[in-house]
């Protein structure tokens, strides 16, 4: 985070590092791996940009139910959650859905005060996708960057859900996967309707 970005409260931070990156397509083009995320604000109301091969897109394949943490969730919080090996990234949220940041494993640092808010550790930037982008070359990318997370949003920059490619990369998670998961573990407790990410 730059250091100006610090002591904003959610919603203004949000508006400060609000970002879509999206993937350049064109009709003739066919995408490949090479393709990379271009930062874009992508207009209300724009024509989607079409170009998967097999016509799916995000929307259609990322889980609609993600866990989301307030944006005053503390750091000691965000270390609990990455305690499940399935999680990959925290959504940090303010009012209405509207994402903050996003927080991965390595953004968390060696020594960090618990009760600190964490969403000062996260970013937004190469880490969302517009709901409307072709699925097949935002897979390609993903697996350019090694990458299995993508937060999905839309043009206001409110979390819609979050696209999560599986280990090994055949396919995406689903919400009945997350259902059957939840299923298998209820013995467990604690848990809140919601998947991990």
């Amino acid at each position: 985070m730059k250091p100006d970005e610090r002591g904003m409260d959610g919603s203004r931070k949000a508006r400060a590092v609000i970002k879509h990156f999206t993937i350049g397509v064109t009709e003739s083009d066919s995408t490949t791996a090479a393709s990379v995320f271009a930062p874009a604000v992508v207009p209300a109301g724009a024509p989607a940009v079409r170009g998967a091969r097999n016509g799916r897109l995000v929307a259609d394949a990322m889980i609609t139910c993600p866990k989301m943490h307030n944006a005053d969730t503390a750091v000691d919080e965000i270390l609990a959650f990455f305690e499940d090996e399935h999680v990959h990234m925290a959504l940090i949220v303010a009012t209405g859905r509207l994402l903050v940041a996003t927080i991965e494993r390595p953004d968390l640092p060696a020594s960090s005060p618990a009760l600190a808010p964490a969403a000062y550790l996260g970013t937004l930037t190469g880490r969302t996708v517009d709901p409307e982008q072709p699925l097949d070359a935002v897979t390609a990318a993903l697996r350019q960057q090694r990458r299995r997370r993508l937060a999905v949003i839309d043009d206001c920059g409110r979390l819609l859900g979050l696209l999560c490619l599986k280990k090994d990369g055949t396919g995406y998670c689903s919400d009945e996967n997350i259902r059957q998961r939840q299923i298998g573990s209820a013995t467990s407790g604690g848990l809140d309707g919601s998947a991990p990410a």
